[in-house]
């Protein structure tokens, strides 16, 4: 018997003070409870998570609010064979002539647009499964490099974007020690 129907029957039958021991039998094992150890194991697996009424099949709830206690829906779907549609890249746009990767990037679209070349620096401390996409949106060509004992490689040992609108993306292999990071380059690299 479910716990809330233990309940339900509970009060509609006794006036009970909480001390008092209840018998039932739960998937054919005989339980023994009091009432108030059933209204506190109620309260605890009651939880305070609200939600909208109705869902869409297969969609992500988010949260709403800083609360961690208001859900709503999203557009965002995982399919039944796990393919992700619905969802909304993030861009981080950048107008000067240098800019260093941060862990804040990390699965970003990075547009670098600027006349006159640009430095995209890739830091050493980055963690080994960072990658982001990079978008060479104005005239000026984007060269890629990585400081301290960091190293970028490229199949080609080519290190600039190929011009405007040239798409790249830098992908983190290994980082030892947390310091050493290895970055792949590659795309429409020249």
């Amino acid at each position: 018997m479910a716990l809330k129907r233990i309940q339900d029957l509970a009060a509609a039958t006794l006036p009970l003070d909480g001390t008092e021991l209840l018998e039932f039998e739960q998937a054919g094992v005989s339980v023994q409870a009091t009432a108030q150890d059933i209204a506190d194991l109620a309260a605890a697996g009651a939880g305070d998570v609200v939600g909208p009424a109705g869902s869409i099949d297969n969609t992500l709830p988010r949260y709403d609010s800083t609360t961690g206690k208001l859900l709503q829906g999203s557009g965002v779907a995982v399919s039944d064979t796990d393919q992700i549609s619905g969802y909304r890249v993030n861009i981080n746009k950048q107008t000067g002539t240098s800019y260093t990767l941060v862990e804040a990037d990390r699965g970003k679209v990075v547009e670098l647009n600027n006349g006159s070349a640009i430095a995209l620096t890739a830091d050493p401390t980055l963690d080994a499964d960072f990658a982001c996409t990079i978008v060479q949106m104005g005239a000026g060509v984007v060269t890629v490099a990585s400081s301290g004992g960091g190293a970028v490689i490229n199949r080609q040992s080519q290190f600039d974007t190929a011009g405007q609108h040239a798409v790249c993306g830098i992908y983190c292999t290994a980082n030892v020690g947390g310091s050493a990071a290895q970055f792949v380059f590659y795309g429409d690299t020249a």
